[in-house]
């Protein structure tokens, strides 16, 4: 969609941009699938100019060449990973890419605007710090004699906060290579430009429309957007994985032909993630029609992901994702009267905590080597040792790197590193979170609370 939104650009101008910035004709294209609600697949080819590397002598070479003073907006597509500290390969690199910009004293008519496209907190002023403090080093570096280089980007590159939601994953037999992804949501990107930094053309609201972009020009509108994405898109996604997957249900898609826990997702909402929000000041309204679009997306039947996947570093997603509305709930809120009133916990919330300990209760350690991995057992099902895992019976799935499950037998397995302080005697030690819950002895199972 970011590829898509700026290659808008050259529609709107009036000779070219691409031909204008890379000097070439007919563009390269990759294919994008969307699966539609009705199960058909449109392939989209979304247009490039060229691909290259700049992790070679050779390939910066090119891409020195192919650098331009119009260039009026950088993407950059890396997580966390990328964006950990200035000295990361990639913070290097969009440094270097910038400095060969200033060589040609690009951004006279307008700011050079960075964008990451992934959902980092404050992902632009992480990029920001990280840039000075590789400005610095190359102004040392290149003994240049003067600051101008630091005043460059300093003046003439604007660093724009973001956030994206679409759900990707990618063609069968692709080997990851083809993105395939849900119909396009009405906030697929979410940009920030307090200062009106970025291009005419993006204030467009039918380009906007047709990408589902949204240029937010205030810090709490696009605080706004991640909050609610947080608790209602990300907080819902987590409740209902572990339970979807405890019970034996491998992939969102089977969602919407569960009624019990669509009824437990709309309470959830209703009566705590809903109330929470209202009590920090996001307008009921707008978390209402989130509610909705995401209701609908999470139900899509032919596009889902698979809940194992979901659970990952569920500990910590319970706690960011779903720990807000707890808190603001515990502390009361000032209900739709403008009194505060008490909004007490409701078995909703306490449900989805129970079903995110309980997934992290394991049988077993693996195994010595792994000593954060864990094997787990699914509802309906009796695994009481690790010699299930070298049953033939079904299929085993990998679902993320070095993890498995198998529906048949009843076992997946888990990696979870979080550490609590056990004080159950006079000595107070560090313990894994699972292996805490496995010293409380076997839980119950999810089905025993359906009627709850």
């Amino acid at each position: 969609s970011f590829v898509e939104f700026l290659n808008e650009a050259d529609k709107s101008s009036d000779g070219g941009m691409i031909q204008r910035i890379f000097g070439v004709g007919k563009p390269l294209n990759y294919p994008v699938d969307t699966v539609n609600y009705d199960g058909t697949v449109t392939t989209e080819y979304i247009d490039i100019c060229c691909a290259g590397t700049v992790g070679s002598a050779e390939g910066k070479a090119a891409l020195r060449d192919l650098l331009s003073d119009q260039i009026q907006v950088i993407g950059v597509g890396v997580t966390e990973a990328g964006l950990s500290s200035p000295d990361n390969q990639c913070m290097i690199d969009l440094t270097w890419v910038l400095f060969e910009l200033y060589s040609r004293n690009a951004g006279k008519e307008g700011k050079i605007c960075i964008v990451n496209t992934d959902n980092i907190p404050n992902n632009g002023d992480v990029m920001k710090s990280h840039v000075f403090s590789n400005v610095k080093l190359y102004q040392e570096q290149e003994q240049l004699e003067d600051m101008s280089f630091l005043e460059f980007v300093t003046t003439r590159v604007a660093f724009l906060n973001s956030m994206v939601d679409r759900i990707t994953s990618s063609r069968k037999d692709s080997n990851g290579l083809v993105p395939s992804c849900e119909p396009l949501p009405e906030k697929a990107l979410v940009i920030c430009d307090p200062d009106s930094d970025l291009p005419e053309w993006t204030r467009n609201e039918r380009i906007q429309q047709k990408f589902g972009v949204k240029i937010r020009h205030h810090t709490d509108e696009l605080a706004s957007d991640i909050s609610l994405k947080l608790r209602v898109a990300n907080g819902t996604h987590t409740a209902l994985a572990h339970a979807m997957a405890l019970s034996c249900h491998s992939n969102t898609e089977t969602l919407s032909s569960i009624p019990l826990i669509l009824s437990y997702l709309d309470s959830l909402f209703t009566t705590q993630i809903l109330p929470a929000a209202i009590s920090e000041g996001i307008p009921k309204n707008e978390i209402e029609s989130t509610w909705v679009d995401w209701r609908k997306r999470v139900q899509h039947p032919y596009f889902g992901l698979s809940t194992f996947f979901i659970t990952q570093n569920g500990a910590a997603k319970g706690g960011i994702r779903l720990g807000p509305s707890v808190r603001a709930l515990v502390n009361g809120f000032v209900g739709y009267t403008g009194v505060e009133v008490e909004n007490p916990l409701s078995v909703s919330i306490a449900y989805a905590y129970a079903a995110i300990l309980r997934f992290l209760s394991p049988v077993s350690k693996q195994s010595k080597e792994e000593k954060t991995t864990y094997i787990g057992w699914l509802d309906g099902r009796e695994v009481t040792n690790t010699a299930y895992l070298n049953s033939l019976l079904g299929e085993t799935i990998t679902y993320a790197d070095g993890l498995r499950y198998n529906l048949s037998v009843g076992w997946y397995e888990f990696r979870c590193s979080c550490c609590i302080e056990w004080s159950a005697s006079k000595y107070k030690r560090q313990l894994s979170l699972p292996t805490a819950l496995a010293m409380l002895g076997r839980g119950r199972q999810p089905s025993a609370y359906s009627d709850v």
